[in-house]
């Protein structure tokens, strides 16, 4: 028998349907909501509350805080916790917004704090199209298949200004987005402030003058080279991906929010994520992160070259490369991680 989901739909605004929870799409044709067609889950909706074997809230958090409607879906959610069924939400963006729920209603985000995630919150991946199947043809033999080369290589693409300017100007902007929203002015959760693009600079800057790794940078001024057209940006995204393939680990560091979109697109193509920690909660997966990625903190930069060689000694390159793959597809991707999510709540 089929597992029934049920959507309160007296909660979805069409105007927000490019906000719906990430299993959904909204159908112009039917003017209704349906699950992804991508997904191939067993599961039917549901309108009849007393049929669902849990409930999801269709949309992010963040649209019922525009509307000015949080306090009245909070209350509904504080009921159906006292039913006991299962209710999931979530809270998108770079930011994310700390609800306030009863314990036992789970709110999905893509980033936050780990120190400061409450027991109800969980990390969810960032969902994106197979980058190998966009652009290699689906090739995953050439893709996973990288010979080894004398030294490890080092990849990275995109922005990564060091100019004082920068400096000055990330910072300020998150300090005062604080301020903003200590006094009311925007519900989003506070940010640490600091300037990400400086944080990017100095580990390639280290990175670049170590002798015993090779770097692959592609540094942007602007984020997407200043693409405009969509011709354009499949260009930049086409070089962003190339600049994987021809490394073997990728730089990652967290953006606006505290979590790193370029983490699990390096996943995706096999390669191995060099994760800058910033305090970054990461999905819950079946196995050891550290198994699979290289993490360290912005304390341990100096040190980079030295904990990079020590992670990868003794280890077979395409052998991590295809677990890092699987471990995207299983686990990570759109129809892995929810397939194995909603399934919790079944059991």
């Amino acid at each position: 028998m089929n597992t029934a989901i049920y959507i309160e739909r007296k909660f979805f605004k069409k105007e927000y349907s490019r906000s719906l929870f990430p299993i959904f799409k909204y159908s112009k044709q039917n003017q209704n909501i349906e699950l992804r067609s991508t997904l191939d889950f067993a599961f039917n909706l549901t309108e009849d509350f007393s049929k669902g074997d849990f409930a999801i809230l269709p949309l992010d958090w963040s649209c019922y805080f525009r509307v000015k409607e949080q306090i009245k879906v909070v209350k509904w959610c504080e009921e159906v916790a006292k039913i006991g069924k299962p209710l999931l939400s979530f809270t998108g963006g770079d930011y994310g917004i700390s609800v306030p729920t009863p314990e036992n209603v789970i709110l999905y985000r893509t980033g936050g704090y780990t120190s400061r995630l409450r027991p109800q919150e969980k990390v969810i991946p960032v969902f994106f199209s197979d980058p190998i199947q966009g652009f290699f043809q689906g090739n995953q033999g050439n893709v996973l298949g990288r010979a080894p080369h004398t030294k490890p290589v080092i990849g990275f693409c995109g922005m990564a200004p060091s100019d004082w300017w920068t400096r000055i100007k990330e910072p300020t902007k998150t300090w005062l987005r604080n301020i903003a929203g200590s006094i009311g002015y925007h519900p989003f959760d506070a940010q640490e402030v600091r300037s990400t693009s400086a944080l990017r600079s100095r580990i390639l800057s280290r990175l670049q003058r170590s002798k015993q790794l090779d770097t692959c940078f592609i540094i942007r001024q602007h984020y997407r080279a200043g693409a405009e057209t969509a011709k354009e940006r499949r260009q930049t995204t086409l070089e962003y991906y190339h600049n994987q393939l021809e490394s073997d680990l990728n730089v990652c560091v967290r953006g606006g929010g505290n979590f790193s979109v370029r983490f699990y697109e390096t996943l995706a193509m096999g390669r191995i994520p060099l994760f800058c920690d910033t305090d970054s909660p990461l999905p819950e997966i079946d196995g050891n992160w550290d198994d699979h990625i290289i993490r360290f903190t912005p304390k341990d930069i100096p040190d980079l070259p030295d904990l990079t060689m020590q992670w990868l000694k003794d280890k077979d390159m395409q052998d991590v490369f295809r677990r890092n793959r699987k471990l995207w597809e299983e686990q990570l991707s759109l129809q892995g991680f929810w397939r194995n999510e909603l399934n919790r709540y079944i059991q």
